[in-house]
């Protein structure tokens, strides 16, 4: 992968020092030698479900590279010229279930949440000055779109930095439908054949999606799909990041498309992706 291109994704992604200079193709991504669940995810998509592996970077292999494990992958940018980038965190949660299962009131979490929102705390969390792991996740989640719209707009590059940065510095503020249309607008160069292009490689995903047992079967956490175009219209979204992407634990069929409650392993992928389409229709539509 060009060093360029690599730093572009990276300086995107938030993740520097996790990814490594692989061929003019691939790019390494470092994986926690403690956790398995990514690796995973790719060698079953691969193997077993030929629907979604159009809408994922191709896995090639593991490699060991200065005793450190990574994962091999598809440089997605190497198919664009100079494209736009924009991270897209999907569900309408990030954090999982396990993160929730600790009752311990902690006072540095109260600390966090009463600087963005003084008034968020009730009565019994003032006097105890405290709050659990899952009270505070519930509240940063809401804070954003993540709970209402099912997915949140996490990180843009387009080939103008100056105006690209004043729309990224807004997204950690964006809490509604009518914030995020205009960073839609703006990230799709205010293009219908661009909006419309990824309305329908969003449609073509869902349709993969519900036809997925994989799919079905796992919850998808902390997933972005990363959207990708350049000033040649060319188009494209791809399901990335299955650090947290965990089999239901009985083995049963999830909904995809329903609220999360505790226990429910519920992650609202498809909430998120619905809302998507439907908002890149609506904008495409403002444009002749």
């Amino acid at each position: 992968m060009e060093q360029g291109r690599k730093n572009e994704f990276v300086q995107l992604s938030g993740h520097s020092g996790a990814f490594a200079v692989s061929s003019p193709w691939t790019i390494l991504k470092r994986r926690d030698a403690s956790e398995s669940h990514e690796l995973s995810a790719y060698r079953q998509l691969m193997l077993q479900d030929s629907g979604m592996q159009q809408f994922v970077p191709k896995f090639h292999r593991e490699v060991q590279l200065s005793g450190e494990s990574y994962l091999e992958l598809e440089d997605l940018m190497q198919h664009f010229s100079n494209p736009s980038i924009m991270d897209v965190k999907m569900g309408c949660r990030t954090f999982l279930e396990s993160d929730t299962a600790n009752p311990e009131l902690r006072p540095d979490l109260y600390k966090k949440m009463t600087a963005v929102d003084p008034n968020q705390p009730t009565e019994e969390e003032r006097r105890a000055g405290a709050i659990t792991k899952l009270r505070y996740m519930l509240f940063r989640e809401q804070e954003s779109t993540t709970v209402s719209l099912g997915f949140r707009l996490e990180a843009i590059k387009t080939r103008d930095p100056e105006s690209c940065s004043a729309h990224s510095r807004r997204l950690k503020t964006i809490k509604t439908e009518s914030e995020v249309l205009p960073v839609i607008h703006y990230f799709c160069a205010y293009n219908a054949a661009v909006m419309r292009s990824f309305a329908a490689r969003l449609r073509e995903l869902k349709s993969a999606l519900e036809k997925s047992d994989f799919f079905a079967r796992h919850e998808f956490i902390g997933s972005s799909l990363l959207f990708l175009h350049d000033a040649s219209l060319r188009a494209g979204v791809w399901m990335i990041d299955f650090a947290k992407t965990l089999p239901r634990p009985d083995g049963e069929r999830l909904q995809h498309t329903v609220p999360w409650t505790p226990g429910s392993h519920e992650d609202g992928y498809l909430i998120g992706l619905n809302n998507l389409i439907r908002l890149m229709e609506s904008a495409s539509g403002e444009y002749v």
